[in-house]
């Protein structure tokens, strides 16, 4: 199979004979898009694009994954974000020896997942006016793993529904559900399915969006801390967007497997674990540790981390989701089942103004966690 990975430098970008193409030239314009690209084979209607930073060791899974996939009728655009390591050569020759779909390399010198998402996430989304383009855009990582059928169930969620957004499920603690740290993937089913059962909850690692709503809210925004730093959650950008325009979000029911690494950092004391992502960036690097279990954590931390994961969504899912008008109004209805028959004393207090997390997390936690419990074990 015959894989370009090279820009077409010089390619005109688009006359402009209607509205949706002078939309499309004005994004070029604005977010500095001089050339595409090439244009996608017919019926190529998705673009998966995948931000990749030092991933020479994991990133083959990734590349397998993807060409395990039932359905073959897509594009991948993997972004270099300065990588120092062998993740571009090895991309390379993936793409020439063994991938089953067409494979790009894009580089994005700025730093910071969010810049890489937006350089390849634009390329795919300007090309949705041409007459043989991109209609969704899909993410993942590149020490991700999505599930056979992930570009399937996308095509079909799409096609099945006027979602413009879809927030799909991650399963970070994955393999370890007969050692002694079980008890992590709690967290797991947890999360699902508090995005299953309330509002999407979208990680980077499974989304996909209609190309069109993409251009529409203009795109991915990098996040920084105060202190000017890179953060994660650059995906966040995506779901403010779509409901600030009035769009509709969605659940993909479709797994992807992630590395926790980044999620381990409160699991690490003691550790040798000093390196960071990126330069004086906040989040930290234990891609080392191949196997958890040499990590020698107490049952006390994974209680600690546990808990503090469930109060985060307690947090999301029940005050912050009730606190603003908008959410409440698109996701109360469904999300007050995780209080039971404590949702209206609950509503009653945070009307009240009662809106400390301590307190609340005190009076309503147990029975938070006792309701996710049942209904997970409810299938």
């Amino acid at each position: 199979m015959v894989t370009e990975l090279n820009l077409h430098h010089g390619e005109a970008l688009f006359e402009s004979r209607h509205e949706i193409v002078n939309a499309a030239n004005q994004f070029a314009s604005k977010n500095e898009i001089g050339c595409l690209i090439p244009i996608p084979e017919k019926n190529t209607k998705l673009s998966i694009v995948i931000p990749v930073y030092n991933e020479a060791k994991l990133i083959i899974r990734c590349l397998d994954a993807l060409n395990s996939q039932t359905n073959l009728n897509f594009e991948a655009i993997m972004v270099d974000n300065n990588s120092t390591d062998e993740s571009a050569a090895i991309i390379r020759n993936y793409a020439e020896s063994e991938a089953k779909y067409k494979l790009y390399l894009l580089s994005e010198t700025k730093k910071g997942p969010g810049h890489a998402r937006r350089c390849g996430m634009n390329q795919a989304a300007i090309r949705q006016t041409l007459s043989n383009g991109i209609d969704y855009i899909a993410g993942t990582d590149g020490d991700s793993m999505p599930s056979p059928t992930w570009v399937q169930d996308i095509y079909s969620s799409f096609s099945n529904s006027e979602f413009d957004l879809l927030a799909g499920n991650v399963e970070f603690f994955w393999g370890i559900e007969n050692n002694e740290l079980s008890e992590l993937h709690f967290y797991d089913s947890f999360r699902k399915l508090t995005s299953k059962l309330g509002r999407p909850r979208l990680r980077g690692l499974n989304f996909a969006i209609r190309a069109k709503k993409y251009m529409e809210i203009n795109g991915i925004v990098q996040p920084y801390t105060k202190e000017g730093m890179i953060k994660t959650g650059e995906e966040g950008s995506l779901i403010s967007g779509v409901e600030e325009s009035g769009g509709k979000i969605g659940y993909l029911d479709s797994n992807v497997k992630g590395d926790p690494r980044r999620l381990l950092e409160n699991l690490m004391k003691g550790s040798e674990a000093t390196l960071s992502l990126f330069e004086n960036s906040v989040m930290t690097d234990v891609r080392e540790f191949d196997n958890l279990i040499a990590l020698n954590v107490s049952s006390e931390n994974i209680q600690m981390f546990i808990e503090r994961r469930l109060k985060g969504l307690f947090r999301k899912d029940c005050l912050e989701l009730f606190k603003k008008q908008s959410t409440r109004d698109l996701y109360w209805s469904k999300t007050k089942i995780f209080l039971g028959d404590k949702a209206s004393e609950f509503e009653f207090d945070v009307l009240a103004g009662i809106d400390n997390l301590d307190l609340l997390w005190e009076k309503y936690g147990l029975i938070f966690v006792e309701n996710i419990q049942k209904l997970a074990n409810q299938g």
